[in-house]
């Protein structure tokens, strides 16, 4: 009786105080509060517990528990406090102190208190269940769940760490315990990563491997898997930008919550929140407005107008006012959620900290720039432990602070620095500029911090793409300090901070075995991991191709493969953190990665006729260094022309333009190369003396490329290609990712023990299996030519040769950490969509791919020790390019194996014309050139040959990525030079007698 006239009550008090003025309802609240608490503790006191039911409760305390419940959800903690003091003592006079019964008690007050973000009292309670498991013989299933709640209470507290330590803790218990609770652990821990901000792929995994449970156990309309669905949904939506996926994820979720809990409509505010943000993107506001209001409208029905709930409510009304640009309107919408959040949060917590953010980006479209920096401030202030300093041109110290929420604080850093320069820009005020630039150095430092969190490399591309609007905006503060103060300091600044932005990840990979050797990890343990990684390669490459393939057999095994791949990762990040945990040097020296500086990037130069170009590709600027042995220069290159645009239309007419009756494809190349020497290389020609050789670092869609084949001086017939005068014509050009990965491939150390040449050149029979990529399937025709510039450099060499159906992928693997030299002629394939999958194709040795393509991905597992790898094959130096991290191709796998020079190509290359190339490359490679030079004199030899139909189609495909040293060859017999020299001397005979103005058939292998 006492429940249901308090339940009444409690039913009437929430619904009728809505209709009074503010001034009424706060009397009549507190009137009726204190006749609630009289109201509670006369019935609770004189009402014995086995008398309210006629069946006896599961818990003793579950009646006084609803009473709790029913005051929490108003507030009203000081009235919960004798009843919860009451319960506990009629527990314990039925039960030992050390019993399961007062552990479940304190598990559902810890709920609770976490419903209503009590969080230190959750803890509390929640770490009493778990004491009291640790006393008795465990109930694994009591001891999950308390597990569960607790990493979801510190997950809250923003401590993500001890969240997901907590919550693997409970997945220990997996094989004793019930699959929806195991079920709730997965979902706990894809949260705690969420809130953390990286590795979203692992959070993703987290949540489908929820979901795939509770599809398995519960019923079809039941909420949680709604729930599940809602979080996968976000991911696709913030993590992601896949808005059509994440919409079918909240579409489905909606439609099952309705179903299931038709009137309870608070308990998918988030799903109809997330429906309006799908909308709100797609810029379709109408339809964005009717979500965001069922949203509002449910929650102000179930927790008032003043609750953190109702404030998630407000903030994304704002936010949807400021994409509209309607900042009047959503300025107090802000404001409200600012007053709620910070009331009952306090000022450092994240979601106080995320509006403060929000409203500052408002106030930055909005043209109020101080208003912006007082919310960024406040912002900053929330995400670091003990700083309060209220004075926009302060910031914390980092390296003395605890920070609470590391991406939180990037957002609010990134954008004090970019408002601090939109001031300076207003002001010419020195002091603005100074303030931008600390601000962005500030954002490095915590992009650093994130780096070192984040446990799987795709999550690292993910902060690294993101780290590109820091870099170019600390490199534009940084040059712009040079118009105050000519000081040296700011150009070592942006060389530094051009090197941050250039395959961070190799650089750690090829970091990672040195690091676990000096960290002394046992050589078991590192088999072990090796072990795991190449299982997961394995597994990963069976879904991958299952993917592409359209049979169903094949369709059937990718949910067991999914589940697969997600199984072994969780253990390949079990031992990587041991790695961390048990010996933090290891950790230490992969993530303390040492850039060179200028002085050590002069040392990289050969002689004093040799220069470096780094670029930096940003937004509006296109940035390049200059380093010379006696000058160090930067040119800041205004991005006022469709840089991309003119890259794509290059290289995508290229091969059309060696046909002399399509005058459109051969102007729009000849006119790209033009232009592109006139903005990329002009500019720093007139200012460096620039002489002999050139190596570029680029950056970006530079990647793509070949600078060789820049036109300085066009011919007035365009398509007299033999006679335009190209950036090679005056220097030897080679390439590499960064300085920093220069200096790595020219210190490399290999085994002077190794042999010479090893050539590989399959044949490709007319029933080669079709080989599925994207949309597209495509087959490996035969190719005439690679058996013969295979057959003639080995002549020239005197090496080891693989040909036709000896040239198989199990035996490249057995030969090539031997050999000093390698060349490859064959296919080559790449991938612009996942670039561990572009491949070599080798001869076809059964019915299956995977015995005949060398993936990407299989190199990361080679440990060569090459001085040169040639690849002979088409789009070998291309593939999928990656934000801060630059293009994933074959190439660079080749870099991650061992090699220190790689000869690769950006584009499918002519299978005649290349082994004339490559004769002639390595001939002058024999004579004692450096790698660059002798490709450069084989090109020009090219050009000479043919003259005007010596089209860059054929030559400037190949470029040299890495180390350009001298080869020093073996003594062989005096009989091979001479004998490779006369096949050369015959094809350049014949080049002059029948090709010299003749057009040449582009005919390409792939």
């Amino acid at each position: 009786m006492s429940d249901l006239l308090i339940s009444t009550w409690v039913y009437i008090f929430k619904n009728s105080i809505q209709v009074l003025n503010p001034s009424a309802r706060s009397k009549v609240t507190s009137l009726m509060r204190n006749y609630l608490i009289v109201l509670i503790v006369c019935f609770y006191c004189y009402t014995p517990l086995s008398a309210q039911e006629d069946d006896t409760p599961k818990f003793i305390w579950t009646p006084a528990l609803e009473q709790i419940e029913q005051l929490l959800d108003v507030y009203q903690l000081e009235a919960a406090e004798p009843i919860i003091e009451q319960a506990k003592q009629e527990t314990l006079a039925a039960h030992e102190a050390s019993s399961f019964e007062l552990a479940e008690f304190y598990i559902r007050l810890a709920d609770l208190y976490r419903k209503i973000n009590q969080l230190p009292t959750a803890e509390y309670y929640v770490e009493q269940a778990i004491a009291i498991n640790g006393q008795l013989d465990a109930n694994e299933e009591q001891l999950a769940v308390a597990y569960n709640l607790s990493s979801r209470v510190f997950a809250g507290m923003g401590e993500i760490k001890k969240a997901k330590a907590i919550a693997r803790k409970g997945l220990t218990l997996k094989d004793n315990i019930a699959p929806y609770t195991l079920s709730r652990l997965y979902n706990t821990l894809g949260v705690a990563y969420y809130y953390e901000g990286k590795d979203y792929d692992k959070a993703l995994e987290y949540f489908e491997t929820c979901l795939q449970i509770r599809e398995e156990v519960l019923s079809e309309f039941d909420s949680k898997l709604a729930t599940s669905l809602n979080n996968i949904g976000v991911m696709y939506l913030h993590n992601f930008n896949q808005l059509d996926s994440a919409f079918q994820q909240f579409d489905k979720a909606r439609f099952i919550h309705e179903k299931g809990l038709p009137d309870e409509a608070f308990k998918r505010a988030d799903i109809y929140d997330n429906l309006g943000e799908v909308f709100a993107r797609k810029k379709d506001f109408k339809k964005a407005k009717k979500y965001r209001i069922l949203a509002l409208n449910a929650r102000l029905d179930e927790f008032g107008d003043m609750n953190p709930n109702t404030a998630t409510s407000y903030e994304n009304l704002a936010r949807d006012l400021v994409l509209q640009e309607q900042y009047t309107a959503a300025m107090p919408y802000f404001e409200k959620t600012n007053y709620i959040r910070t009331n009952e949060y306090g000022t450092k917590h994240r979601y106080a900290i995320r509006a403060y953010i929000y409203q500052a980006e408002a106030y930055v479209a909005w043209g109020k720039l101080d208003s912006a920096l007082v919310c960024l401030q406040r912002a900053i202030i929330g995400a670091v432990s003990s700083f309060d300093n209220t004075d926009i041109y302060t910031n914390p110290i980092l390296e003395q602070e605890t920070i609470y929420a590391k991406n939180r604080l990037l957002g609010a850093l990134t954008l004090k620095g970019k408002t601090f320069y939109q001031k300076y820009q207003q002001s010419k005020k020195k002091e603005d500029l100074e303030q931008s630039l600390a601000a962005y150095t500030l954002a490095i430092q915590v992009i650093d911090k994130l780096r070192e969190d984040y446990e799987r490399s795709n999550s690292k591309e993910g902060l690294l793409e993101r780290a590109m609007t820091v870099y170019e905006g600390a490199i534009r503060s940084n040059y712009e300090m040079l118009s105050h103060n000519k000081e040296s300091m700011y150009v070592d600044n942006i060389f530094q901070i051009i090197e941050k932005s250039k395959s961070t990840l190799l650089l750690e990979a090829l970091r990672e075995d040195e690091a676990r050797a000096f960290a002394g990890i046992p050589a078991s343990v590192m088999e072990d991991e090796k072990a795991i990684q190449y299982e997961l390669f394995s597994v990963e490459k069976q879904l991958f191709e299952a993917q592409q393939s359209k049979e169903e057999t094949d369709q059937a095994l990718i949910p067991e493969l999914k589940k697969a791949v997600r199984k072994i990762r969780g253990e390949a990040d079990s031992i990587m953190r041991i790695f961390k945990a048990d010996y933090p040097e290891y950790h230490q020296l992969k993530y303390d990665i040492e850039l060179v500086d200028i002085e050590t990037a002069k040392s990289l130069l050969p002689n004093d006729k040799h220069s470096l170009i780094e670029y930096f590709v940003g937004e509006d600027f296109i940035y390049a260094i200059i380093i010379q042995e006696e000058h160090v220069d930067i040119q800041r290159i205004e991005k006022d022309f469709p840089l991309e645009k003119w890259i794509i239309d290059l290289r995508t007419n290229i091969g059309a333009s060696t046909n002399p009756s399509n005058k459109a494809a051969i102007n729009i190349v000849t006119q790209k190369a033009h232009q592109l020497y006139q903005k990329l290389i002009a500019p720093i020609e007139k200012n460096c003396d620039l002489k002999e050789g050139l190596t570029i670092i680029p950056s970006g869609i530079l990647g793509y490329l070949p600078f060789e084949l820049l036109i300085k001086e066009a011919h007035p017939e365009a398509s007299f290609f033999g006679n335009h005068r190209y950036l090679i014509q005056d220097y030897a050009v080679s390439y590499c990712y960064s300085a920093t990965l220069l200096h790595e491939m020219q210190e490399l150390q290999h085994d002077s023990k190794s042999q010479g040449f090893l050539a590989f050149a399959p044949s490709f029979p007319k029933n080669a299996l079709p080989i599925r990529v994207g949309d597209n399937t495509t087959e490996l025709t035969k190719l005439k030519y690679n058996i013969p510039e295979i057959e003639a450099l080995n002549r020239l060499l005197d090496g080891e040769a693989f040909i036709k159906e000896n040239a198989t992928k199990a035996e490249f693997l057995r030969q090539a950490p031997q050999y000093k030299i390698i060349h490859l002629a064959t296919h080559g394939l790449a991938n612009d969509k996942v670039g561990d999958y572009a491949f070599l194709a080798f001869y076809q040795v059964d019915d299956t791919l995977s015995h005949q393509l060398l993936y990407n991905r299989d190199l990361y597992d080679l440990d060569l020790q090459a001085d040169l790898v040639v690849l002979s094959a088409c789009e070998t130096g291309i593939g999928e390019l990656k934000s801060g991290e630059g293009i994933i191709s074959l190439a660079r796998g080749f870099s991650y194996a061992g090699s220190k020079s790689i000869i690769t190509t950006l584009w499918n290359i002519n299978d005649e014309r290349t082994q004339e190339i490559m004769l002639s490359f390595y001939t002058y490679l024999k004579e004692g050139r450096t790698k660059d030079d002798a490709l450069r004199q084989a090109k020009l030899d090219f050009i000479d040959n043919y003259s005007h139909s010596a089209h860059p189609f054929y030559w400037a495909a190949f470029v040299p990525v890495g180390d350009m040293e001298v080869i020093h060859f073996d003594t062989c017999p005096i009989a091979c030079p001479i004998l490779g020299l006369g096949v050369l001397l015959l094809a350049f005979l014949l080049g002059r007698r029948f090709f010299k103005n003749a057009s040449i058939k582009p005919e390409t292998q792939t």
